[in-house]
């Protein structure tokens, strides 16, 4: 069977059924202007429903078995870089130039905007429809019409659903117009918003004490408990695992080990050093300095096992957010810790690890001062005992954090005061901590993550994270760009893409498709997933910053799109694959076609850089005359 029979066949399956869903309409937006007004007011003359606003700035209307989606840019401008190139059509090229719809843009234009129509999926299916080519795939989903209207101090995302069977964006019931006409315009209906005097928490408190000062020593007595804790484990244990993010908590973890090792050369416990490798969401300084850490570690001919681990090419960050459509890591959607962290570090090494009978032990870099979130954590597991359990493993991985007790000035001060007992020097990360600001936490990986949970809340500040570049679950990553500005070579396209990736999750940028996808050929109220049109953005963007991405990704981003969109009823546009592919060193001549027969893998007739090369090695055989040529 064909791939387009599949697609024939699937469209009969498509079915919208409702279901709970978190969202929760507001009755109103955040603050009218005398545009908005009269854009409002036009609707509710030509009696659309009015179903509600979300996120502050974007409102639901609907007229008979249209829906209308208004998202306003008021207070602020929309990044360029989000919005698609001009098609070229007028908007009455696709809609009837009559009623409402030739009120409201006449209306706009005479106001002095522009009106455009960006290039986009739906847009492609109608005009190939026009033509009698492919029209099965207009019917899909997640089609909507967007138009963009612009003006040097306001802008406006229209979105046009049309035969949905209910409103986008989870949107549940109509509800009563806001009486937004009556009264004058205010003073301040034109002025930017005025920031809340937010209360400090305790958090942020202890962050103020969580300082990176410098002192003379650590005072003996803290060292000295983590000393006899780290002999003690190393006592007790057959293989000891230290997790290693490459910051400064879990350097010292590391340092203490290995110093440990050598001064008791007797001791027959087994010491890993366990670090993960999220791929291409890795900030790259840091994966480089991991890897020479490594590299002066195993340097020192102790036996000592470092292993870096990575997620499978179907689970890293590129994969999931161009093959699978998931936004960018958010505080309500945050995929990123189970895939690139918590698999990759548990289920693969850790498993790994743990053989029958031996006591296996995690030290962890958690300290109680770090913050009131981590200390409760670090208290809750482990209380007056010695060892904590991890839930993962039914008891057979137990649990240290030896420096729970450390102040970050300890912490500091004790790699300032000692270097490392590797040829690799302290100076070279606390360089990176200083760039910072002194803003950057470490992600846990592995065992020591409990939960989601805890390993998101490290993640709810300000600060960036010790390995990850592309960290949009923090609202801002000043970190990220003070190391930018030191490191302006290595990392400023890298904050310009976390930048773009951030401001995907608006709704207002048009990139979800406004129905929440529940397994094959069903769709429920919700946000959606990431459209296809956004997608091919950000790839565009991938392209122009630089950011690299591994080959095998490309391919296993292009399968997922084929097998999951086209089964959808959507096409897979040629600017998408131009973006995907334009990513490679040189793009395939011929796509990869998903055939669950003919081609299950997607790589058939493809063309890979191993190929190349081969062919390339072959031909200076030839013309060396290692290899004889018959005419």
């Amino acid at each position: 069977m064909s791939s387009l029979a599949l697609v024939e066949e699937s469209i009969l399956e498509y079915r919208f059924e409702d279901g709970p869903n978190k969202i929760n309409p507001q009755g109103d937006i955040k603050r009218h202007n005398s545009i908005t007004k009269s854009v409002w007011a036009m609707l509710q003359k030509y009696e659309y429903s009015f179903w509600g606003v979300l996120r502050e700035w974007s409102a639901v209307f609907q007229f008979e078995n249209v829906h209308l989606v208004l998202h306003h840019f008021i207070n602020d401008l929309p990044d360029e870089r989000l919005i698609e190139r001009s098609s070229g059509l007028r908007w009455d090229q696709i809609l009837v130039k009559e009623g409402v719809m030739e009120e409201l843009f006449e209306y706009f234009e005479k106001e002095g905007f522009a009106v455009d129509v960006p290039n986009q999926d739906f847009v492609e299916a109608y005009l190939m429809e026009t033509f009698g080519l492919d029209d099965w795939h207009l019917h899909s989903p997640k089609h909507k019409f967007m138009i963009w209207v612009r003006r040097t101090d306001m802008v406006f995302l229209i979105e046009l659903f049309f035969d949905k069977p209910y409103a986008p964006y989870g949107a549940k019931e109509r509800l009563e117009w806001p009486d937004f006409q009556s009264g004058q315009l205010s003073l301040w209906d034109d002025l930017p918003d005025v920031p809340k005097r937010r209360k400090r928490s305790a958090s942020s408190i202890v962050a103020k004490e969580e300082d990176l000062t410098i002192e003379d020593q650590v005072p003996e007595e803290v060292e000295a408990i983590t000393d006899r804790a780290i002999a003690k484990i190393f006592t007790d244990s057959d293989v000891v695992v230290a997790n290693n993010s490459g910051g400064k908590d879990s350097t010292v973890i590391v340092q203490k080990c290995i110093r440990f090792k050598m001064a008791h050369q007797d001791n027959t416990a087994r010491l890993i050093i366990l670090s993960a490798d999220t791929g291409g969401a890795d900030n790259p300084l840091i994966r480089q300095h991991i890897r020479k850490m490594k590299k002066a570690i195993e340097d020192l001919n102790l036996g000592i096992e470092f292993i870096i681990v990575e997620p499978e090419v179907e689970n890293s960050y590129f994969t999931c957010v161009f093959g699978k459509s998931y936004q960018p890591p958010s505080v309500n959607f945050k995929w990123c810790v189970d895939r690139l962290k918590i698999q990759p570090g548990r289920e693969e090494a850790l498993k790994q690890i743990l053989k029958p009978g031996e006591i296996v032990c995690q030290i962890l870099g958690s300290r109680s001062s770090e913050s009131t979130t981590r200390g409760l954590s670090v208290e809750k597991e482990y209380g007056d005992e010695f060892y904590g359990s991890h839930v993962a493993f039914d008891g057979q991985l137990r649990t240290a954090a030896p420096i729970r007790h450390w102040t970050a000035r300890n912490v500091v001060t004790y790699l300032v005061r000692n270097p490392a007992p590797y040829d690799y020097s302290n100076y070279i990360l606390l360089n990176l901590y200083g760039s910072a600001a002194g803003g950057m936490d470490e992600c846990p990986i592995g065992a020591a993550i409990q939960s989601e949970s805890q390993a998101v809340s490290a993640c709810t500040g300000k600060s960036s994270r010790f390995g990850c570049a592309f960290c949009t679950v923090i609202s801002e990553d000043t970190s990220l760009y003070n190391l930018s500005l030191d490191y302006p070579e290595e990392l400023e396209n890298f904050y310009l893409f976390r930048t773009a990736l951030k401001k995907t999750q608006d709704i207002r940028y048009g990139g979800f498709t406004a129905f929440q996808r529940k397994g094959k050929y069903r769709f429920e109220p919700g946000f959606g997933d990431m459209t296809i049109g956004i997608r091919t953005i950000l790839l565009r963007l991938m392209k122009e910053y630089e950011i690299p991405i591994l080959e095998d990704e490309v391919y296993t981003i292009y399968r997922m799109v084929e097998e999951r969109e086209c089964r959808e009823g959507f096409a897979v546009s040629e600017r998408f694959r131009k973006a995907l592919f334009g990513l490679l060193d040189s793009s395939p001549i011929i796509y990869p076609h998903v055939d669950p027969i003919l081609n299950p893998t997607g790589m058939i007739d493809v063309c890979t850089s191993d190929d190349k090369a081969a062919i390339e090695r072959v031909l200076v055989m030839i013309e060396a005359g290692e290899i004889e040529v018959a005419e």
